[in-house]
Order: C-alpha cells, then structure tokens, then sequence
C-alpha cells in the first residue's frame, strides 16, 4: 500500500510520472498506458513493484528514442 513508500519514493515517482506525462501527451502516445499504470500503482503497490514498473518503462524508452507523430492530409471533407 501507499504506506510503504517513503516521502522520497513518493516524490520521486511523483516527479517521474510528471515529466514523462508531460512527454507523452507532446510526443510519444503510447507511452500514456505506461504512465496511468505508474500513476495507479502509487496508490495500490509497494516499492519494489513500482521500481519495477519505472526501470520497465525507462527501458521501453530507451529502446524507442525517435518517436514521432506525423500528420498525413487526407481528401475527407467536413461538411
């Protein structure tokens, strides 16, 4: 439970889950699940599980560095 995260943990996550939402809603999408989860599991799970899920999600970023959203124009009309 949130009982067994320390005031440094919590920040930390708390810290993590901003920056990285922030990156998320700007660039990379499909990190948002991601995100919610970490997010969630402050609440709900104890550290080593939250530990877990950040070292899970910095190794997904590492190993997609290049996200990008591209926009395509397309012939559809909106009247």
């Amino acid at each position: 439970a949130n009982a067994s995260l320390t005031p440094a943990q919590k920040k930390l996550c708390q810290e993590f889950v901003g920056v990285f939402l922030f990156y998320a809603r700007a660039i990379d999408n499909t990190m948002l699940v991601s995100i919610g989860s970490i997010a969630t599991a402050m609440s709900t799970s104890g550290w080593t599980d939250i530990r877990q899920r950040l070292q899970q999600f910095l190794n997904y970023a590492a190993t997609h560095p290049d996200a990008e959203i591209q926009y395509h124009a397309s012939e559809m009309h909106l009247w």
